[in-house]
């Protein structure tokens, strides 16, 4: 499955869907961030998605509130 989400990623889009951040890139940055945290392997295309996503200060804000 990781492998048809990494067809659906384009040199020129920042998301899956396109140049919006959208609900399914919530949804898809939490599994990518499971499967490092798991150690799988991910296709090389993710590396500066979830950098993008990471760098988003809603993100940010979430990972603070959701720490102990």
């Amino acid at each position: 499955m990781i492998d048809a989400a990494a067809a659906l990623m384009d040199d020129d889009q920042d998301y899956l869907l396109g140049e919006q951040f959208s609900g399914v890139d919530i949804l898809m940055s939490t599994c990518l961030h499971w499967a490092v945290r798991y150690n799988l392997p991910l296709p090389e295309v993710f590396d500066a998605y979830m950098q993008r996503v990471a760098a988003r200060p809603a993100f940010t804000r979430a990972v603070r509130e959701n720490t102990p």
